[in-house]
């Protein structure tokens, strides 16, 4: 027990020993740590002001996207109304077409008529004026 109790109080005398000979490095150590902490806290306090600033410029950037597709919807919409009326107006031009193709075969036959009522009259008085 004596043995131990020696043992351990040299144990004891040693660590106060090498303690009072490493107290400088360990304080120098701490000091250097913490000067280490606060830069890395300041880099990332700097780190979390650039990642705020462009979330807000995200968000801009989303809030414009946003309204720019609404515009787009809009016109999209103003485009459909503006397609159904070249539409219509595509139809109305394909009856007036029929209709104008209708009367040029009417002419056609009406002159076809004309063309025949006066070689009948021309073979009429052809057969009057020489009998």
């Amino acid at each position: 027990m004596v043995a131990y109790t020696a043992d351990r109080r040299t144990q004891t005398m040693t660590s106060e020993t090498v303690a009072t000979q490493l107290q400088p490095f360990v304080v120098e150590m701490r000091q250097l740590f913490a000067a280490q902490e606060r830069r890395f806290i300041e880099r990332f306090d700097e780190q979390d002001r650039k990642l705020d600033a462009l979330a807000g410029r995200v968000d801009a950037l989303a809030g414009r996207m946003d309204a720019l597709t609404s515009r787009v919807d809009v016109l999209t919409s103003r485009v459909d109304v503006l397609t159904s009326r070249v539409d219509a107006l595509t139809t109305g031009l394909d009856v007036l077409t029929v209709r104008v193709d209708g009367l040029k075969v009417l002419g056609q036959i009406v002159l076809g008529a004309l063309a025949l009522l006066v070689t009948v009259l021309i073979a009429v008085f052809g057969f009057l004026f020489t009998t």
